[in-house]
């Protein structure tokens, strides 16, 4: 069932490849790390986050490719492990940033799906595994026929 969502996914790959790539990068030593400031994220950076999670929001929902952001989320996970065990690496400010990027997006994506767990219309469209609704077909059964019912 996985496939019959998998049109796209070769096209995405690429593009998540070098996320995980720029990430595995993104550590220091613990020693080298000039400030502490350096390896921790400030207002602003986190106000940048929520916009960057919206984006990627869109992108995971109306592309279809929850499979390849979730596996390069948990092989984001598996490096900053393998980084934090075996040896003093820890990741910078670039790292965190990108991390929990990823995890607000993954917590929006579970908000959406949350919201839209009982929608028969988009159920009917969107049946089986993983069940994540496009944001163009919820507008579009929502808004589409509200709008052609009124004429």
């Amino acid at each position: 069932m996985l496939c019959s969502f998998s049109r796209f996914y070769f096209r995405y790959i690429p593009f998540f490849s070098v996320l995980l790539l720029y990430f595995s990068g993104s550590f220091v030593l613990k020693s080298e790390a000039r400030t502490p400031r350096s390896l921790t994220l400030q207002a602003k950076d986190w106000l940048l986050a929520v916009f960057s999670a919206a984006y990627y929001w869109y992108l995971v929902t109306e592309g279809q490719i929850f499979s390849v952001f979730f596996i390069t989320l948990v092989l984001m996970g598996a490096v900053a492990l393998v980084r934090k065990r075996s040896s003093s690496l820890v990741p910078d400010a670039n790292a965190k940033f990108l991390l929990y990027t990823f995890l607000l997006t993954l917590a929006l994506v579970s908000l959406w799906i949350v919201y839209l767990w009982n929608d028969k219309p988009m159920r009917k469209k969107y049946p089986g595994w993983p069940y994540i609704p496009e944001p163009w077909a919820f507008y579009s059964s929502r808004f589409m026929t509200t709008n052609t019912t009124q004429k």
